[in-house]
Formats: structure tokens, sequence, C-alpha cells
């Protein structure tokens, strides 16, 4: 855990210090010149492995719920309801926060100023906080009614599209944008038109790419390593072989009566 926590603080320095260093732009800014931050700094494993940290904190965290489930049967309210608050907080802190930097006007700031180099340290962790913090809150039982809406039936289809979703929805973008001819003019009416264009594109793509690669190669991984994988204990057929209390054998001969 000491070694998880040691990367959380670097993934959180590494990206600040370059971004400063560098004179680069906080995130991808796209209404000003991006430099070399796609080449040197976006893609690059070190500036973009806090998400992965954060992960698997909550990863060990679920580990202890499910040794000691005692331990996290209740939860304070205080906590629930300010880690709800707080996690509101940070994904929208994030998302408005990045604005700053898209104005023309901030452009020196942008690429110069401290606060630029923190938001581009610890952005990605804090909008990963957020969502850990949601899967914590369902798992636990103090999810109401956001769990209700992302356990709705209608999502599990597309949960399963949701990797190749991930690995082509940029593609399917650069593809659209590099082959205009000439600038597009933005509106919020263009904008609204364009993200369902390309959701429903990538949605699209994303459904062949599940049903002739992924789905397939998941089946043939199963059934080559299927001699090592543990078969599931058989459910009891009968209430008492559900009884798995020895040192209570007389609820059997209770419940029989």
């Amino acid at each position: 855990m000491g070694t998880t926590c040691l990367a959380a603080i670097a993934s959180m320095v590494v990206p600040a210090v370059l971004t400063h260093q560098m004179e680069l732009a906080p995130t991808m800014v796209y209404s000003m010149p991006l430099k070399d931050y796609f080449s040197v700094y976006y893609i690059k494993p070190w500036n973009r492995f806090g998400a992965y940290v954060v992960g698997i904190i909550l990863g060990y965290i679920l580990y202890l719920k499910l040794k000691n489930p005692e331990k996290f049967k209740v939860i304070p309210n205080v906590v629930v309801i300010g880690g709800w608050i707080l996690s509101t907080f940070l994904a929208l802190g994030v998302v408005f926060g990045g604005m700053y930097y898209f104005d023309p006007e901030n452009e020196k700031e942008s690429f110069t100023s401290a606060h630029a180099a923190i938001y581009a340290g610890i952005n990605r962790q804090m909008f990963s906080l957020s969502i850990a913090w949601i899967i914590f809150a369902c798992v636990t039982g103090n999810g109401g009614w956001v769990n209700s809406l992302l356990s709705w039936k209608v999502f599990m289809p597309l949960g399963r599209l949701t990797f190749c979703m991930y690995i082509t929805s940029y593609r399917m973008q650069l593809i659209y944008h590099l082959m205009q001819p000439h600038p597009v003019h933005l509106s919020v009416y263009n904008i609204v038109y364009l993200y369902f264009a390309h959701m429903m594109t990538s949605g699209l793509v994303a459904y062949l790419l599940t049903t002739s690669v992924e789905t397939p190669f998941m089946q043939l991984e199963k059934q080559l390593f299927a001699s090592q994988l543990q078969p599931k204990p058989p459910k009891p057929k009968t209430l008492e072989a559900a009884v798995v209390d020895p040192e209570h054998p007389k609820i059997v001969d209770e419940i029989q009566k």
C-alpha cells in the first residue's frame, strides 16, 4: 500500500512539473496552439497513470470489504453525504475548471502559470476519485437512485461496447475533422449535432468490433484456459445443505419440523 501511495503522489507531481517546465497547456486546449502537447505529453503513460492508481486503491478497499464485511456494513451518514458532495464538486470542478484555459485571452496563463501546472497534475486523479466514490457507494449500498439508474438493464448491452468505443471514438473524430476541406464555424447547434453524430458512429463501429473481435476472442480465451479456471461451487439443492454452521446441527431438525 505504501508503494501505491508513493505512485499516487508521483502521478500528480510528474505531470505538474513537466507541464510547467515545458510550458505546455494543462489539457487539450484546441482554441490555442498545442505545440507538441499530444506527442510529448498527452500519450505518455507517466502523465496518465494517476487514474489507474486511484483504481488500484479502490480495488484494495473493495478487497478489504470482501474480507471484513462487518467493518463496511454501516457507514455514517456524515461520510456518505460528504462523499457525494465532494464527488460532485470534484467532477464538476475538473470539467468546468478547465474551461478557463480555453479562453484565448488567458493564453499566457495557460502555458506558464502555476495553477495551470497544478490543474495538469491533479485533474485526472480528482475526476477518478469522483468515479471511485460512485462505485464504492453503490457497492456498499449507499448509491440510492444513482445505483438504481446505473443498474438499469438497458445499460447492460451498452456496457459491453464501452471498451471498443473508448479505443475508436477519438479516431473517428479525428477522421471527420481532418477530412474537412475548410474551417468549421462552431455553434451550439453544430456541437450538439456533432456530439450525437460521433456517438452514434462510434457506437456502430464499437458494435462491429465487439461482435467480430472482442467477444469471439473472449470465448476462445475461456476455452483455452478452461482447465485453469476453478469451477463454481454447486448451489445447494436442499435447505439442509444450505446450513453451514456445524455447531448448530439442531437447526435442521427444527426446520424439518
